[in-house]
């Protein structure tokens, strides 16, 4: 090497009457020795300016990237699932299947809700179906039902009146 660097750091230089940092630089093919002292106020100054600089400059980004992401989240999120939360509550049937052209994972989702609301609308249906059918055969059941009351009804009457005329011919026996 052809020349040697240090940094001293002077606690209270003579001269300038502070703390300050002497760069020490010492050329061996000239033998000459350049010596840069620089009060360690005017570095941290030169530091602080630089720090309020890039915060001047960083926070308006930070905030810009803040509003996009702000701004991003509530179109792609938050409007679709407002969208479909209002057009559920607006419905006045059950079986509303919602609409939706997207292919995310808000899109399958939709795609899972109205194939369980399809799933329940067919279970609902077949249900009712078996309802109607059984409503139907307890109404022939309880016909017949009446029809076979009426019948022993008719038979205990004409038992009776059997019974009452044999009674009234016995008692002169």
């Amino acid at each position: 090497k052809s020349s040697e660097v240090k940094a001293v750091i002077i606690k209270n230089d003579a001269l300038l009457k502070t703390k300050t940092l002497a760069n020490i630089l010492y050329q061996k093919d000239t033998g000459w020795t350049l010596v840069v002292v620089i009060p360690v106020s005017e570095i941290l100054a030169q530091s602080d300016r630089t720090t309020k600089s890039l915060i001047a400059i960083i926070l308006p980004i930070i905030a810009l990237l803040f509003l996009i992401a702000y701004y991003a989240i509530k179109k792609m999120i938050v409007t679709p699932i407002m969208a479909l939360s209002s057009e559920l509550e607006n419905s006045s049937d059950q079986n509303t299947l919602l609409k939706t052209t997207k292919n995310d994972e808000l899109g399958v989702l939709v795609y899972l809700f109205n194939k369980r609301t399809s799933e329940l609308m067919d279970k609902t249906e077949k249900l009712s179906d078996l309802t109607e059918s059984l409503e139907q055969k307890v109404s022939e059941r309880t016909k017949e039902l009446a029809e076979i009351n009426k019948e022993v009804q008719d038979s205990i009457e004409y038992a009776s009146t059997i019974q009452r005329s044999f009674l009234k011919h016995s008692s002169f026996i």
